[in-house]
């Protein structure tokens, strides 16, 4: 949403080939129990947080909002490619903060989260 907020309570399966494509502006979007094969994932100033699994890749794109992931499984079942400017990102305990940073983390895993992160926050935790 642009302003606003959705929040889902209970499953949330993406009915598309199992992919979520996600814009938030200025609003603030829920999701528990997300089961998604591919997630695309776009916030402004807004919020984005999900609870659940992630099948094969993430896009995540934040400007000056909030995103908070909790997925499945643990830190090295991903790969990232990570790209901050002056926002801060929290990935299980690792922080990247501070101006310009780019890494790759290469833990010879099927899946992939791809984040950027301009001035505002991600936080990736695992259960």
């Amino acid at each position: 949403p642009s302003y606003g907020s959705i929040i889902s309570h209970g499953s949330f399966r993406s009915s598309a080939s199992q992919n979520l494509d996600v814009s938030v502006g200025a609003g603030y979007m829920n999701l528990d129990q997300m089961d998604v094969t591919e997630m695309d994932v776009e916030v402004g100033l807004g919020e984005f947080t999900a609870f659940g699994r992630i099948g094969r890749e993430a896009d995540i794109e934040c400007s000056m909002g909030n995103v908070e992931l909790e997925l499945e499984g643990n830190e090295r079942d991903y790969n990232y490619d990570l790209e901050n400017s002056m926002g801060n990102v929290n990935l299980g305990n690792e922080n990247f903060s501070g101006l310009s940073q780019e890494r790759y983390i290469d833990n010879g895993a099927d899946k992939n989260i791809n984040i950027e992160c301009s001035m505002g926050n991600i936080t990736v935790y695992f259960q």
